[in-house]
């Protein structure tokens, strides 16, 4: 590959002059100022419109180099707006338009930054303007990969292929470790080295398997921390398993020596990552000890105990300790899906039985796989509600030899190029009833009631229980009082152990009180 003549793809500049404004600086940091800022979702649309005419409309070098310095303060204001919170009451309804101005406004600041990197190229340009240029564009590139993350969709095919090739360019010019003059929120490592290793480890860490917002959350901390990751031309000893690849000359996100063959690419990176794992579980044990997430470079946004079970969970996938153990069976059945402590309750209550479940939170699917520990199925629609990772869902396939539903956890998702979306669930096993329960710490009337399941399973011979509901209602040693309308019984018990949490439910074990 000639590093001078990549192939970024960069939109052609045809027009030669605007009729709509001038296309210089001043001109144009006056029009983003005039942007009606009081409606965001109108004043994203006009952006992105005004910086794709810029981008096919001939500027002076200087001039565009200018003009994007301009976008990049409005575009932090719309990114910070529509960043997901890691709290899911918080979260916005997405609007399918809002997502695409926001996808589109990013790729048209990557493209405005590849437009002046190749300029800059053609005319034998380098030295620190060419890394800020190089710097600049990765950036951009990697806001739109976690755009993906953000909307459970696979990048770009060419994505990987320009960030890997960007970095190549940074690493043969020796501009890889050139330091930037300036900050960003989120958290973003300060040379486009420690940038790609950033984007690098976030791969890594299955993103698609994160809560809402954690992995912008893992990604601020990584720009602290991914100096400390290694890329090695050199392979480790064999039997070592601790270590991804990416090979710089493809179209290609880091990848496990378990998952294919290692090609034979003189541009193969090791991705050494034995010292940020070293460190990052030093930082759960700073956090176990009763320092704040803020100390290890989380942001405030998320507390110690949340931080501590993040970050457990990406050392786990850094380790390899997650990848596929067990067997999956190709599936090829019909299901139901119900999702929503709610919903799944007012499906299985009594009074409903025989009525139709008149809910949005309702859809079918195809199962694709099953393993012991869960099953993956393709709904037929991707736009699905209120549908995340940590959500209970109930189903039922037509391959069951019973009618009863089955729970689960969804622990991962991932929109298809052909509007369908694949959910990873993993089984919660036991038979299921509705019941409500009541905080003895809050008496009163029928309104302090909440929703909830009980599981039962059955071990060694003897009945195990537990109550699913809703975030929040769990603490240790917490007097409930259960109302189980299928058995006309009600039980004042005491919580004990946490079983399960995510940011939507809460499952846990009881005792008589």
């Amino acid at each position: 590959m000639n590093l001078n003549k990549m192939e970024l793809y960069t939109p052609v500049q045809e027009i030669t002059r605007s009729t709509l404004f001038e296309a210089t600086p001043k001109a144009v940091k006056r029009e983003l100022q005039e942007l009606p800022l009081g409606n965001i979702p109108e004043s994203l649309k006009r952006c992105t419109s005004m910086l794709a005419l810029l981008n096919r409309t001939r500027v002076a070098h200087s001039d565009r180099i200018g003009i994007m310095q301009s976008f990049d303060y409005s575009y932090r204001i719309f990114e910070s707006y529509f960043r997901p919170s890691v709290s899911i009451k918080y979260l916005r309804p997405k609007k399918q338009e809002e997502v695409s101005s926001l996808l589109q406004l990013k790729e048209e600041m990557a493209n405005g930054y590849k437009i002046i990197l190749k300029e800059s190229l053609s005319n034998s340009g380098g030295g620190r303007e060419l890394a800020v240029q190089i710097y600049m564009s990765i950036y951009y590139l990697g806001h739109c990969l976690l755009h993906s993350y953000d909307n459970f969709q696979q990048p770009s095919p060419q994505l990987w292929s320009e960030i890997n090739h960007l970095y190549h360019l940074a690493e043969h010019r020796h501009l890889h470790q050139v330091t930037m003059g300036q900050a960003f929120e989120p958290v973003t490592a300060n040379t486009s080295g420690d940038l790609y290793k950033q984007l690098l480890m976030l791969e890594a860490a299955n993103p698609y398997h994160l809560n809402s917002g954690e992995h912008w959350v893992l990604y601020n901390y990584l720009g602290h921390w991914s100096k400390y990751v290694m890329l090695d031309r050199n392979r480790p000893d064999e039997g070592q398993d601790e270590y991804f690849m990416v090979d710089l000359n493809q179209a290609e996100k880091p990848f496990s020596k378990h998952s294919h063959q290692p090609p034979a690419s003189s541009e193969l990176r090791v991705i050494n990552s034995k010292k940020l794992i070293s460190l990052t579980e030093q930082h759960i044990n700073t956090l176990a000890a009763g320092s704040s997430s803020t100390a290890i470079g989380m942001p405030a946004s998320i507390n110690s105990e949340h931080a501590i079970e993040l970050l457990q969970q990406v050392c786990n996938s850094w380790k390899q300790l997650n990848y596929r153990q067990d067997l999956r069976i190709p599936v090829s059945a019909m299901a139901g899906i119900v999702w929503g402590i709610h919903s799944i309750h007012h499906l299985l209550s009594p009074a409903s039985m025989e009525s139709d479940l008149r809910t949005p939170q309702k859809t079918t699917g195809k199962m694709m796989n099953e393993s012991h520990g869960g099953f993956c199925v393709r709904l037929s629609r991707a736009d699905q509600q209120n549908l995340y990772n940590g959500q209970v869902v109930a189903m039922r396939s037509d391959r069951q030899s019973h009618p009863h539903w089955i729970l689960g956890i969804v622990r991962w998702q991932q929109s298809t190029p052909d509007a369908h979306k694949l959910l990873g669930v993993e089984y919660i096993r036991g038979a299921v009833r509705p019941i409500k329960l009541c905080a003895q710490d809050r008496p009163g009337p029928g309104e302090n009631y909440r929703t909830g399941l009980l599981v039962t399973q059955r071990s060694n011979g003897r009945q195990q229980h537990s109550v699913l509901t809703a975030s929040g209602v769990y603490d240790t040693g917490r007097e409930i009082h259960l109302d189980v309308p299928q058995q006309g019984k009600q039980y004042d018990v005491r919580a004990s152990e946490l079983l399960t949490r995510t940011p939507l439910i809460d499952r846990f074990s009881f005792q008589a009180a």
